[in-house]
């Protein structure tokens, strides 16, 4: 995701409110539509085109990720775009521009990774159309283009876990669901359930069939590749991360995002090709009716995580926080969150000291390697150390993410630690995330870790 943190940076310059750092990513989102137009208007005419771009508009998956200060919208206007280039550079040779294609291509694995898998994918839809037809010195010179820029890019990822840290990079996916074509089916279908995947596989079985005769007949070698292009765009990068997974989990549904757009493309054919004119009208207003209903849901209930409310946190730690008080996050995540509401506490006068994992007595960091065997303390998940938090009241902030006993231990071992010599004051949940006060007694009696309460 380096391109879109590079232009995020620019972006905090005109302002950092909720909505305008999600704007990066609308933006990406509303110039997709226009690109899909066309793209499925070169491809299968107007009609198709802007069925196509409407069922992209509404979609639920799309719209969930184009709110995500991530760059998962920019992938897929980057997946569109380098799709269309393709597509006039073949259809139109005397207009081609080979190295917008590079380009494109290399823009697309910046925004992320996985964007890389759709090269491939159209490299295989190449064998559709006609060999002698392609021009394939231009084709493979822009794929050498596209490689070379891919080095940088390579000689960071060896800079940082060969040398930096000696060891390959610690994959985080869960293991392959044995439902995960399902899983896959209703998220790009508009996460409205079985009836809306079932409308799709309608649509889509309907343009694979059309498919197939164009490929059995003697039309246009365009025509087929057309069809070509959608189906390898779809399928071949989830067949390349699902056969990975099987050995070294990869999955994940919303890093195939740029994916998306192939699917609703086809769906689109599939209702242009449908006769009468009133059935398609039917189906593409039904599949319309539940990709909306979709959105609504979404609005209402995620699909994929639990939010967590860090403005309701930051709010309620500073309308209580005292000067001198300190603030122990047990999962390093929430720092982040916390430190960007805390910026916009314009009223506060206090910013309450933050407790890092890496923070000495002095304020300095150490490497572990410096570390003696007593300067840590043994808490499940963590490398805290022993150095005692500053002042008398400390809050801790727990994210309890999927109620596992690993993470409930880690919880209670933290608060031991926090509790030495304190007593719990306060507490207030956030689901999922909990929010607790430790102060001494005034009485300056000691209390200890066994008594902190973390039963729920």
């Amino acid at each position: 995701m380096v391109l879109y943190y590079l232009l995020l940076r620019f972006w905090l310059m005109l302002g950092n409110s909720e909505g305008f750092i999600r704007g990066l990513s609308v933006l990406f989102s509303v110039a997709t539509v226009p690109l899909i137009f066309f793209l499925g208007a070169r491809l299968f005419g107007r009609k198709a085109g802007l069925l196509a771009a409407v069922l992209f508009a509404v979609n639920a998956y799309d719209i969930r990720y184009a709110q995500e200060a991530r760059s998962y919208a920019m992938v897929v206007f980057f997946a569109v775009l380098a799709t269309l280039i393709l597509a006039r550079n073949l259809q139109d040779p005397s207009a081609a521009h080979w190295n917008s294609y590079a380009i494109v291509c290399a823009l697309l694995a910046y925004s992320h990774l996985y964007g890389i898998l759709l090269v491939p994918a159209h490299a295989v839809s190449l064998l559709s159309w006609r060999r002698d037809e392609i021009p394939w010195r231009k084709y493979i010179r822009s794929l050498l283009t596209f490689g070379v820029m891919m080095v940088p890019n390579a000689i960071f990822l060896f800079a940082i876990y060969v040398l930096k840290i000696g060891a390959p990079p610690k994959l985080w996916f869960p293991p392959l669901p044995s439902d995960w074509l399902l899983i896959l089916a209703v998220g790009f279908s508009g996460v409205y359930g079985r009836i809306l995947v079932i409308l799709d596989l309608l649509a889509v079985g309907i343009a694979a069939l059309r498919a197939a005769q164009v490929l059995s007949s003697s039309e246009h070698t365009g025509r087929s590749w057309s069809y070509t292009l959608l189906f390898s765009w779809l399928v071949s990068p989830v067949l390349m991360v699902v056969t990975v997974s099987l050995v070294k989990p990869l999955f994940l549904p919303r890093f195939l995002i740029f994916c998306l757009p192939a699917l609703l493309l086809l769906v689109a054919v599939g209702i242009s090709q449908m006769r009468p004119a009133v059935l398609a009208w039917g189906l593409f207003t039904a599949i319309s009716a539940c990709s909306i209903l979709g959105v609504l849901h979404y609005y209402q209930s995620d699909f994929d995580i639990t939010r967590q409310d860090w403005r309701g946190v930051t709010s309620y730690v500073f309308d209580r926080a005292k000067p001198g008080d300190s603030i122990f996050f047990c999962e390093p995540a929430g720092e982040s969150p916390f430190e960007y509401y805390t910026g916009r506490q314009k009223s506060a006068s206090l910013k309450p000291v933050t407790l890092r994992s890496d923070t000495q007595k002095d304020g300095k960091s150490r490497n572990s390697s410096d570390l003696k065997s007593d300067d840590l303390v043994n808490v499940p998940g963590t490398n805290l150390r022993i150095a005692p938090p500053v002042g008398s009241r400390v809050w801790l902030v727990l994210m309890v993410l999927n109620g596992s006993v690993q993470e409930h231990e880690k919880g209670i071992a933290v608060a031991k630690w926090l509790s030495n010599g304190r007593q719990q004051v306060d507490e207030r949940d956030f689901i999922p995330l909990r929010v607790m006060l430790y102060d001494r007694p005034a009485n300056g009696l000691s209390i200890t870790g066994d008594q902190a309460s973390l039963s729920r």
